[in-house]
């Protein structure tokens, strides 16, 4: 048995939402979740009614210039960004240049976008890396420390409109049992049911951005 034929219909979605790019890596993929949709970067956009454009890649996210230009360059209401695991693992960034890239991204992206809300999100719980070093010399704290840094630095140089948020508050210790790995593995992912309560802390974050919400609501 062969297939011959397939024929699809599709129709554009004519609704106007809010905008919202997301920079990330395999974590902001959505690998561990149960499908593509419910990734918690899907659920989260599902929820709020926004249109979505993801710009996470596993082993990616090393805040390159080229994706803080794309970033830049694209329409949004709202953007996020979850930095640090692989810069940590990978050694892309050591301690005399992460807050700076951090900065340097931030900055980029704030050419054409120099008051669209803006969430630095450091990375989630990673048992296995917390505060073991990485090739150049960054733990998983040491990335939490230098990104709450970058921000606290713009906020006071005058951008009011970028915010850090602490991954640990949206997937912390607690909940290590709903990663996807294992014990015997590294363990760096949340599972199914680890995506939506991810994408539930992350929505209550959001919230909690004043600015953040008359934007997109505008």
């Amino acid at each position: 048995m062969r297939l011959l034929e397939v024929e699809t219909r599709w129709q554009p979605d004519e609704r106007r939402r809010p905008r919202w790019v997301h920079y990330g890596s395999s974590i902001s993929q959505g690998r561990g979740a149960a499908s593509p949709s419910t990734a918690w970067h899907a659920l989260v956009a599902e929820s709020a009614g926004w249109d979505l454009t993801s710009l996470a890649l596993g082993a990616a996210c090393h805040m390159q210039p080229m994706t803080a230009r794309l970033m830049r360059d694209l329409p949004a209401e709202v953007l996020t960004a979850c930095v640090g695991i692989n810069s940590q693992a990978l050694g892309s960034l050591g301690p005399e240049t992460f807050t700076a890239a951090v900065i340097g991204f931030v900055r980029t992206v704030r050419e054409r976008h120099p008051v669209t809300p803006l969430m630095m999100m450091s990375t989630i719980y990673a048992p296995d890396r917390e505060s073991v070093a990485g090739p150049s010399g960054l733990t998983i704290e040491d990335c939490r420390a230098r990104t709450a840094r970058a921000v606290e630095l713009l906020r006071a140089a005058g951008d009011l409109h970028v915010h850090y948020l602490d991954g640990l508050k949206i997937f912390g210790p607690s909940d290590a049992e709903l990663m996807l790995e294992p014990l015997s593995i590294e363990r760096l992912h949340p599972g199914p049911a680890g995506h939506h309560l991810f994408a539930e802390r992350f929505l209550d974050h959001l919230g909690m951005v004043p600015s953040l919400i008359a934007r997109v609501s505008a």
